[in-house]
This record gives structure tokens, C-alpha cells and sequence, in this order.
């Protein structure tokens, strides 16, 4: 599709979708031509207004306000907290029956898909109990191998022009996150999950999306205005969660095939994970 058809009109869902990593970087960074208003027809009109579906002014104030309070030494001074909560969850897993479900007794109230990804890479999992450094880089594959969100409208704010298709006005435009993080002119060998390849940027994200040693990151958190204000705390959350696991559980391994991941409404989770240790 990347090679192919870089751009179609998906006539199901009434979207043009893009699927190579520098379109789709492209439009997540040009809130400019691409507004994220379609988000108020799906969370907006659960939880009504939010930041998610602003572009301008409103969208700017409002990320001033909590922006700060979830990154840097403001966000640090909350690890002690986090590290009891992660304390208290894994008490209540760690049983005597030696068996838990991964899913729904941890990763709902805290996320460690990492842990999903070392399962089906045992040697890499090998090397994290090694080396639990290692998680750092491990939690930067499994955003690009395995986002979470597969992919993000936007409305087009005027006409445009993809790889030779029109678009006008109006019309939705789909960005495919999953598909770029597989771009194989972008990352070589794509769907192997691979902590120590040279062409990701393996660490914290940056809003930019652009890296000074010359690599690309992934695009799971966004880049540009709408880049994810709690892109530390998910950061910080699942490699504490992980590690902590690890080192409390260093025989954890899966109790049987591990299951796929299912598609929902443009999120990719796994249901059920059951584990032994």
C-alpha cells in the first residue's frame, strides 16, 4: 500500500488515508492545513470539549495550565507515589497460586505492554534481566512496532494535494501510524522487534519529532501541537511498572501462546494475558 498507494480514498469510512512515515509526519505536524476537530465527534461527544479537538488559542492556554505538572522535576517528584502504587498492584498479583493475568490484574490501572513484546522476543527478554537498562530502549520499539493508537484523523482546512490526489476542503484525512512505523525506507526489517537498532530514536520523545542524531522516532505519542502531554508520565509509568515486575518476578513468562492484539475504534490492546512466575 506504502508503494503502491500512498494515498486512497477509503469510501467505508469516507477518509483519504496516508500511510508513509513522512506523510503522516507531515500532516500531525501541520495543524495549520490539518485541524484535530474530528475528535469531537468521538471523545467529545463523551466527555464533551477537550484539548484534543482545539488547535489554536483554546488548545494553547489550556496545555500551559497542565503541561508542566507532567514532565520534568515536578513529574519526578511524583515516583515516590508512583513506586507505591506499583508496589501495592504487584502484592496483589505476586499470590501464592504463582499465576496472574498480566492485563486485567496490572496493565488496566498501569501500562506494561512492554512486558508483551519481551515475551515473544526471548532473548531480548534475556537481556533486560541482564541488563534492565535495556527497558529504556525496549519501551521505544514497542511504541514503534506495536503503537498503541494504529491511527489519527485530522480535517483537511483547505484544498490539498497527496502523491497526485486532490483533497478538498472538508474532507477527512486519515494518518496511519501503524503503517509508518513499518515504512521500510524508514526502518530497516520493520516488523522485528529490535531494542537495538541504529535507525530509531531509542529514549525520551521529543515534540518535534526531530532528533540531532539524525534518526526517526516513532510517532505513537504524535509530534507538533497536539504531541501527548503525558508522553513522560506513560513513559515513566511503564518502565517503572517493568521494571519493578522484573525484578519481583525474574522467572515472569506467559502461560500458554501469547494472544494477538485487537483493533478498537484505531487502539490496539491485548485483552488477556495470562502469565506465571
Amino acid at each position: 500500500m506504502r508503494d503502491d498507494h500512498p494515498v486512497f480514498f477509503d469510501s467505508a469510512t469516507n477518509a483519504y488515508v496516508l500511510s508513509r512515515y513522512a506523510d503522516v509526519a507531515a500532516v500531525l505536524n501541520d495543524f495549520e492545513t490539518y485541524s484535530a476537530a474530528t475528535y469531537e465527534g468521538s471523545t467529545g461527544a463523551v466527555l464533551g470539549p477537550t484539548m484534543i479537538s482545539m488547535d489554536h488559542g483554546g488548545h494553547v492556554w489550556r496545555r500551559s495550565i497542565v503541561a508542566p505538572e507532567l514532565v520534568g522535576s515536578r513529574l519526578a517528584n511524583s515516583q515516590a507515589v508512583l513506586d507505591r502504587a506499583i508496589d501495592e498492584l504487584l502484592t496483589d498479583c505476586l499470590g501464592p497460586t504463582r499465576r496472574f493475568d498480566l492485563v486485567r490484574q496490572l496493565t488496566t490501572k498501569l501500562p506494561v505492554h512492554v512486558i508483551a513484546d519481551l515475551f515473544a522476543n526471548p532473548s531480548v527478554l534475556d537481556s533486560v534481566r541482564d541488563d534492565p537498562a535495556l527497558l529504556d530502549a525496549c519501551f521505544s520499539e514497542t511504541m514503534r512496532r506495536d503503537p498503541p493508537v494504529i491511527y489519527e484523523d485530522r480535517f483537511a482546512r483547505r484544498d490539498v494535494e497527496w502523491h497526485g490526489v486532490s483533497i478538498r476542503a472538508g474532507s477527512r484525512v486519515r494518518v496511519c501510524i501503524g503503517a509508518a512505523h513499518h515504512d521500510e525506507s524508514v526502518f530497516a526489517d520493520p516488523d522485528r522487534f529490535d531494542p537495538f537498532r541504529s535507525d530509531l530514536h531509542l529514549g525520551l520523545e521529543h515534540r518535534t519529532g526531530r532528533y540531532v542524531d539524525g534518526v526517526s522516532g516513532h510517532l505513537g505519542f504524535g509530534v507538533g501541537k497536539h504531541f501527548c502531554v503525558g508522553y513522560e508520565l506513560a513513559r515513566l509509568e511503564a518502565l517503572s511498572a517493568s521494571r519493578a515486575l522484573l525484578q519481583r518476578a525474574p522467572d515472569l513468562r506467559p502461560d500458554g501462546p501469547v494472544p494477538p492484539l485487537v483493533l478498537t475504534r484505531g487502539m490496539r490492546s491485548t485483552p488477556t494475558l495470562a502469565v506465571l512466575y
